[in-house]
């Protein structure tokens, strides 16, 4: 049930991670976004995280590949390069650290990522790897 701003009466709301790109924000590595609707609770308010451009990383810029898993590249022992072969290994992980202290700030305990990402997979990326890491519960989507 609306109120008459629009707001949801009687529900109590709270902050959630969300992929950038899955809000429509042109900031995937092809500049392009994967804007979906529909797969987010009523109850939440949508806080857009990118964390390869948190990490500085251009749009667009050429794809990153991760050797490895998330959890590799936060304990050292993988890395995330470009297709050019540059190492933007750092960049990631400061783009999952800058996520981590977004969530924090905004008392989210959620994350909705997109999938196929190195940065946000569920099952790989190095954010959802550290958000996991922190407690929060990282939901895949396609």
């Amino acid at each position: 049930m609306q109120d008459e701003g629009g707001g949801l009466r009687g529900v109590q709301v709270r902050p959630v991670l969300v992929s950038a790109c899955l809000l429509g924000l042109p900031v995937r590595y092809d500049g392009r976004d994967k804007g979906r609707k529909g797969f987010l609770p009523e109850d939440v308010i949508p806080v857009a995280v990118c964390p390869e451009v948190f990490g500085g990383l251009p749009t667009p810029r050429p794809q990153s590949t991760i050797s490895g898993s998330g959890g590799e590249v936060l304990d050292g022992a993988a890395s995330v390069k470009l297709e050019t072969g540059a190492d933007v290994t750092e960049n990631f992980i400061r783009g999952a650290q800058a996520a981590l202290k977004l969530a924090e700030a905004c008392g989210a305990t959620e994350a909705y990522l997109k999938n196929n990402s190195p940065s946000c997979d569920a099952d790989f990326g190095v954010a959802a790897e550290l958000l996991r890491r922190a407690g929060l519960k990282v939901h895949r989507v396609e």
